[in-house]
């Protein structure tokens, strides 16, 4: 009799430690502002015997991008636990915004969520960025950079961000510069910055020994944009081939000049954080060009040499006339009325004529004045001018205070 109480005691300690949760848990979160600064918020998630509801705060507000987050984050936990059905959450986060908006906290959602559901306590100085997908992946985030710093501000030690994002413009010194943030972090930080593909490496990390990490080989190779196998050379893209080259040109020298005018521009730092960021997008692009162009893949090289252009000319024209952010700007009202000459001139042209062998390149065309003309409506329509860097991070952080 003994023997077998003895067996259901050990039973049922087993059993409780099997389905163990940590009840309450936090971890902190970055964001970028609208006006371009980076802010510290404190993520909570309380979990609770339930159905598998999950709740977000009304204080401050959470929109439906971060929402999202927390769903996704709840379902990608369900893939390390088999209770998430009978439980409930209830994430918090604790900020001086009365909006929080935004997926970059869906990766630390997703951490936090299973750490507290392995019954593991997180370490407090390791924090990360991200999105998170259903499948798991960590998605790449806007202000990568700014979120870093206001991190080490923050007294953390390990920050984890999305694979590929090491590479940051910024502005030190009166010089802006691209910079490794792996090595950055390490050097001038003396922090340690690991990239993460997944929510298993971010878990590896999460709870390995900190001062045992290896930077330079930690995490898995970065995952490269799939680019075909090249294209024969052919006389018939002899003319494209000079198009795109021009216009990589183009767009180089077009970044370098906007690197110069950030160097030595009177706007504040939170703007020149935003504008650091289209930077980058623009380098981005650019590099992807450079390497599709090698691919002789020429109409997607000049594609891409056109959106570096594009963003680099936004950072250009800002930066040398940080005035045409003002809502009374003369200089705004200017470049609109050139936009809207331009963009009818072009229409016309279209209009006048219609290549029948070179169909594909005027119905592109027309579609690129189609999105002008939308762009244009959107600008003549706003009451403020905000610049928005979602381009490159496919969704943007707001907090609107």
């Amino acid at each position: 009799m003994k023997n077998k109480l003895f067996c259901l005691i050990i039973f049922l300690l087993l059993l409780s430690n099997a389905f163990a949760v940590l009840p309450k848990g936090g971890m902190k979160v970055f964001a970028v502002t609208t006006e371009g600064t980076a802010v510290t918020a404190d993520l909570y998630l309380t979990i609770e015997s339930g159905t598998g509801e999950i709740w977000t705060n009304v204080n401050p507000l959470m929109g439906t991008t971060t929402q999202s987050a927390a769903i996704t984050a709840v379902q990608v936990a369900g893939n390390y636990s088999s209770e998430t059905k009978n439980l409930d959450f209830k994430f918090d986060i604790d900020s001086d915004a009365s909006i929080v908006e935004g997926p970059s906290a869906g990766a630390a959602m997703a951490l936090l969520t299973i750490s507290m559901l392995q019954n593991k306590v997180l370490n407090p100085k390791v924090g990360m960025t991200g999105t998170i997908s259903s499948q798991g992946k960590v998605g790449p985030v806007g202000g990568v950079y700014a979120k870093t710093e206001e991190a080490k501000n923050q007294g953390l030690k390990l920050f984890m961000i999305p694979a590929g994002e090491a590479r940051q413009v910024i502005k030190e010194d009166g010089t802006v510069k691209t910079v490794n943030l792996v090595n950055y972090a390490a050097e001038n930080w003396s922090m340690k910055v690991v990239e993460v593909a997944t929510i298993d490496e971010a878990l590896k990390f999460a709870f390995s020994e900190i001062e045992q990490i290896d930077v330079n080989t930690s995490g898995q190779p970065e995952i490269k944009e799939f680019i075909p196998v090249p294209l024969p050379e052919s006389a018939d893209l002899k003319i494209m081939k000079e198009l795109s080259k021009g216009m990589m040109e183009n767009a180089k020298i077009t970044v370098k000049g906007a690197r110069n005018a950030l160097s030595n521009t009177a706007l504040s730092d939170a703007e020149i954080s935003f504008l650091l960021s289209t930077l980058n997008s623009s380098e981005q692009a650019l590099i992807e060009g450079e390497t599709l162009y090698e691919k002789n893949y020429l109409y997607s090289a000049a594609n891409n040499a056109f959106i570096s252009k594009v963003y680099a000319s936004l950072v250009k024209d800002v930066a040398e006339n940080p005035s045409i952010l003002n809502s009374d700007s003369k200089l705004f009202s200017l470049k609109v009325n050139s936009l809207k000459d331009n963009v009818e001139s072009l229409k016309q042209n279209l209009d006048a004529f219609v290549p029948l062998d070179f169909i594909e390149w005027h119905i592109a065309a027309k579609q690129r004045l189609l999105w002008a003309e939308i762009n244009l409506e959107k600008i003549q329509n706003v009451s403020e001018i905000v610049i928005d860097v979602g381009a490159k991070t496919q969704e943007t952080d707001q907090m609107k205070k």
